[in-house]
């Protein structure tokens, strides 16, 4: 069951383009700037599906915007592929589903969760006049602050003494958890070399996915588009495979609440992160791509439904320890091999190899989706 799961990027596009096609897909490829970590081309790869010309409705899915963090949204979509000409055959005239491979193909095959240019896509989706906002009213007092202790001088493993946790309890202790929480993950636009860094301008990657998207008659400026839902995959927030369902919009929160009334159980919830925000799981945060997505893409009027689903997996503080050893490697050593231990880890963090993790996920995660596109097509 967890095949579809695998350890490179080459290896899972592969797979992603094979069974999509075999199961009656369209295929898009967009390249992207770089090669990977074994010196493959990158592109962002586009499964679509429709039955005639004209788009109506259009259903789009993403994974891998942290890179790294893709190897399981991919998973689900290699492994939802198999499905796919069912749901081609219930597809109305006018509907468009497209599956996106990887949003963020380079740091998925190098094990990292930010872009080439050590962007956080997730921080980078907004229109250009908010991300100049950003850039002249950062918000970012306390990150700057303690800059040093989320990216430090030296390559972590290089240091003799690393005194992260205790510097860790000192912040924690004098802003609290959610203060901590929302002023280091939240996203920083001044320094390029450090964590969660959200860029200067819309990354390439979101340039070529919405290029292609409007080609596809999804835009903010179609006519016909009368429903757009959008579901996109993350990992590493929350308890070991945790599914949150979250949501930006109150009327997305209503939405999602009605699809998932079937999902039982208590290892899943469905959380708002505007109503929540660092109370909650998530946090809130700029140029997110729930957000994004809407703002350029959806037509004003088009029925909006969207959310991102996050599969818990190792402790919030163990997650930004590797990050931030894989960083201060990576700020000095672009081409860190992914053999190199702080990749490992990464990799480790963000894709448990633990099968009953994986299988737990792949089942998760089609459970929404399915739920989804049922609401969909009625």
């Amino acid at each position: 069951m967890t095949s579809s799961f695998s350890e490179t990027f080459e290896q899972s596009r592969t797979k992603f383009r094979t069974a999509a096609a075999e199961n009656g897909a369209m295929m898009f490829s967009e390249s992207i700037t770089g090669s990977g970590a074994h010196g493959e081309a990158l592109s962002i790869d586009f499964a679509v599906w429709r039955k005639s010309d004209e788009t109506k409705r259009a259903f789009v899915m993403t994974s891998g915007v942290h890179g790294v963090e893709g190897f399981a949204g991919c998973a689900i979509f290699i492994d939802l592929c198999s499905f796919a000409k069912e749901y081609f055959l219930k597809l109305k005239e006018g509907d468009v589903l497209v599956i996106i491979h990887s949003v963020n193909p380079y740091g998925m095959s190098w094990y990292r969760r930010f872009s080439e240019n050590n962007v956080d896509l997730n921080r980078n989706c907004m229109l250009p006049a908010e991300l100049a906002e950003m850039l002249v009213n950062p918000t970012t007092e306390i990150y700057t602050k303690h800059y040093e202790v989320l990216n430090p001088p030296v390559p972590v493993p290089e240091m003799q003494f690393d005194f992260f946790l205790f510097q860790s309890l000192g912040l924690l202790l004098r802003y609290g958890f959610e203060g901590m929480k929302q002023a280091t993950v939240s996203g920083q636009y001044l320094y390029p070399e450090g964590l969660f860094f959200g860029g200067r301008a819309l990354e390439e990657n979101y340039n070529a996915i919405f290029k292609f998207l409007r080609s596809q008659g999804i835009s903010n400026e179609s006519s016909t588009l009368k429903r757009f839902f959008f579901h996109d995959i993350h990992t590493g927030l929350g308890h070991w495979a945790h599914d949150s369902v979250f949501v930006m919009e109150a009327q997305c929160f209503d939405s999602m609440k009605e699809i998932l009334k079937g999902k039982k159980g208590p290892g899943w919830h469905l959380e708002n992160i505007k109503q929540q925000g660092a109370k909650g799981t998530a946090y809130t945060h700029h140029g997110n791509v729930l957000e994004g997505f809407k703002a350029y893409l959806c037509p004003e009027g088009c029925e909006w439904i969207a959310c991102s689903e996050e599969f818990g997996t190792y402790s919030n503080l163990k997650v930004l320890m590797g990050l931030r050893q894989e960083n201060s490697v990576w700020a000095r050593n672009h081409t860190c091999p992914i053999s190199h231990p702080t990749k490992q880890n990464l990799k480790e963090l963000f894709t448990p190899q633990s099968e009953a993790w994986r299988a737990q996920v792949l089942k998760s995660g089609r459970f929404v989706i399915n739920a989804m596109f049922d609401k969909f097509i009625s």
